[in-house]
């Protein structure tokens, strides 16, 4: 694909992992991107799980073996970068209704890796409810279920959710919102 092409925006390259060992771990690499022009992106996107890659940022992806007769699917992706602006439009935590836990919203100017942790209030980490995940631009939803790294329930109490998001050309962004858990 010419990536420099200013009239083709998108492009994507499906395919599919078939075989093997079924829990056995698969690798899939690829080289250094350098070569790839800045106002591009390569994504690799997992279709059965749902996951994705920024491709510039890792070399690797790991996933258990689909097994004899089943299969994997993927796709690549190489489209333009976003540029300019904030990178995180809107951020909010919410706790949820009847149960433990919040609601993470969040919007974002530009696709960026990102990272959404808990600190307790003296800004220790409680749990990682997001790390290194790869989101476009737009809105999105995640649940903590207000456990902590060990699993155990959090106690009643003030928390911080924080949002990293690092977007492929280096811009990155910040924000922190406070959630009160109960039971």
């Amino acid at each position: 694909m010419e990536t420099k092409s200013t009239v083709q925006d998108a492009a994507e390259w499906k395919f599919t992992v078939t075989g093997g060992v079924e829990g056995d771990t698969v690798t899939l690499s690829w080289p250094e991107l350098s070569l790839l022009p800045k106002d591009r992106v390569a994504i690799l996107k997992d279709h059965d799980t749902g996951k994705r890659t920024f491709m510039r940022t890792r070399s690797q992806y790991e996933f258990s073996a689909p097994g004899a007769s089943s299969s994997r699917s993927f796709a690549v992706t190489v489209k333009r970068a976003q540029q300019a602006g904030a990178l995180i439009s809107s951020f909010s935590v919410v706790p949820l209704r009847g149960a433990r836990g919040a609601e993470i919203a969040f919007s974002l100017s530009a696709d960026a890796s990102v990272d959404i942790s808990a600190l307790n209030v003296a800004g220790r980490l409680v749990q990682r409810v997001r790390q290194a995940t790869a989101a476009e631009a737009g809105t999105h939803t995640v649940t903590w279920d207000g456990r902590s790294l060990s699993g155990t329930a959090l106690p009643n109490g003030l928390y911080l959710c924080v949002l990293s998001a690092k977007a492929p050309d280096g811009r990155q962004a910040r924000a922190v919102r406070p959630v009160r858990l109960a039971r």
